[in-house]
């Protein structure tokens, strides 16, 4: 009897999660979720030595023109 009360507490408590997660998903317009390219914001990237990852973000945004 306590197995069958734990595994109906589980059922309900694994559809009200997906329901959720469900409902997450369609809450957000996709076209408010994106980025606005229009208002084009002054970046500034500091370059050290010892990383790598600086340079690659430089290169990702001129490619993206957004510096």
């Amino acid at each position: 009897m306590l197995e069958k009360n734990n595994l109906i507490k589980l059922v309900i408590t694994s559809i009200l999660t997906l329901s959720f997660i469900y409902i997450l998903n369609f809450v957000t317009d996709k076209k408010d979720a994106l980025a606005n390219n229009n208002n084009k914001q002054i970046v500034e990237v500091f370059k050290t030595p010892s990383c790598g990852c600086c340079n690659g973000y430089d290169l990702f945004l001129k490619k993206k023109n957004l510096k």
